[in-house]
């Protein structure tokens, strides 16, 4: 039998006799790769060879079937359902041909599921990550053509900006959360933060140059004044739409040091801070650097209990404190603003019927969503500079200002652009452009620290 185990997951070597004298014995067949998000590698080789240890249980009697029991991550697992030994299963346990069969020795093949966020999951998180980036691309272009004097946001239109901004950055982070279980435990602490620093303060510092340094060039047609102290402030006030970076990065740094004991002791620690930074964020002077990070933490908490699946009443303790903590939070901060005090309720509300819509089957245009989530990266990156150079274009030089036009356009190009740039970049092998490159790595140099 061949099992397929993810990286972090903990299979006890067996060896078994079953009635019928049948001699089955555990055993792994090749390394796994650690790269947690890559589905085709993410897997660890392992065989049960089934051997007669008489000559009566050379031929097994019809109907019989060998059992393996595995612990993953601490629960204990049967690895096989009552099946034929002739037969195999699949990852749900449904009957396959087996792969091959030799004196008594079947090969089989399954995906076992992991205490962590299996991979096969991780395809519902690139789908509502796409739908999250339409949505941070249409919220730009709106409000980007209401400072233009294009379109300005009332009424209705006012109405949807409201509801999209109360969850689809939160939805992100809770999103980046799910990840932070599986990223933990494959990679350990300080691999994790020096991959974080590559892929999210790299960039987080790159593009707010350059895009600091564009707005400097075409500060004569832009929305607002640009200096040159205001594009280096990016240090301790991120810029525009790059908080979002700063404050991810924070909240891997934040969770990774409280989980430094334990995972559990790291959700604890976690319901602790998240709770005392939303009443720092409402109570309390704003923190230069972090106060972008005291109202979201919560969002990206939540998504690492989930990531992690703790089957126990410990997660469902942690989500009802966090959630309790919020409303206490808002309410008593501002007891007469019945908008304020629904902004939390509605927020989850909107994370949860977006990632259950997102996780039906055959659901229309999932393939459009799922693609949209595997560049929502570079599409967050370089929207803003692609919505705001078309509405520069028509309205300043071409003179046209129809409002239907321009979030067409604006919303096409937002998304296009950075993704026809993602394929450029990737064919000349610039992919400096988004992660740090091996001279700045900090992944590699923990890497290389550890090796002497």
């Amino acid at each position: 039998m061949r099992l397929d185990a993810a990286p972090f997951e903990r299979l006890e070597l067996a060896h078994h006799m079953d009635h019928f004298g049948h001699e089955s014995t555990l055993t792994e067949l090749a390394p796994a790769s650690r790269d947690p998000l890559l589905p085709d590698a993410n897997r660890r080789s392992w065989r049960i060879d089934r051997q007669p240890s008489s000559p009566l249980s050379s031929r097994q009697a019809p109907g019989t079937h060998t059992r393996a029991t595995g612990r993953i991550a601490g629960s204990m697992h049967d690895s096989a359902s009552h099946a034929p030994p002739s037969t195999s299963l699949d990852a749900q346990g449904g009957a396959v041909s087996p792969q091959s069969s030799d004196e008594g020795l079947a090969i089989h093949s399954r995906t076992v599921t992991p205490t962590c966020m299996p991979v096969e999951r991780q395809q519902w998180i690139d789908r509502a990550k796409g739908f999250a980036i339409l949505l941070v691309v249409y919220g730009h272009v709106t409000r980007g053509m209401d400072k233009a004097g294009i379109m300005p946001l009332n009424g209705p239109l006012a109405v949807i900006d409201a509801a999209i901004y109360a969850f689809h950055m939160p939805l992100f982070f809770a999103l980046s959360g799910c990840l932070f279980c599986t990223a933990l435990r494959s990679k350990g602490p300080a691999l994790m933060l020096a991959n974080k620093w590559d892929s999210i303060i790299y960039p987080y510092v790159l593009w707010s140059l350059l895009h600091g340094g564009l707005e400097l060039v075409l500060d004569r047609w832009t929305n607002h004044a640009t200096s040159i102290g205001d594009v280096l402030s990016f240090v301790w006030r991120p810029r525009i739409h790059f908080w979002f970076l700063h404050a991810l990065f924070l909240c891997f740094l934040v969770q990774c040091a409280l989980s430094s004991r334990s995972l559990r002791h790291g959700y604890v620690g976690g319901l602790l801070f998240a709770i005392v930074g939303l009443a720092w964020a409402f109570l309390m002077p704003p923190i230069p650097g972090i106060s972008a990070l005291l109202p979201v933490f919560p969002f990206f908490l939540l998504g690492a209990i989930h990531g992690c699946e703790l089957r126990t009443s410990v997660a469902r303790y942690l989500a009802l404190g966090l959630a309790c903590a919020a409303a206490f939070v808002v309410i008593h901060a501002a007891p007469d603003a019945v908008a304020v005090a629904l902004a939390p309720s509605l927020t989850l509300l909107g994370i949860a019927a977006t990632c259950g819509l997102l996780t039906t089957p055959n659901m229309p245009g999932a393939s459009c969503l799922d693609l949209l989530g595997r560049y929502s990266f570079e599409i967050y990156l370089l929207h803003v500079i692609a919505a705001a150079g078309v509405r520069i274009i028509f309205q300043k030089f071409l003179g046209i200002s129809h409002p239907t036009l321009h979030v067409a356009l604006g919303i096409t190009a937002g998304i296009a652009l950075p993704m026809l740039t993602a394929r450029i970049c990737t064919r000349l092998g610039w992919e400096w452009c988004w992660k740090a490159p091996r001279w700045l790595s900090g992944e590699r140099l923990v890497r290389r620290l550890h090796d002497h």
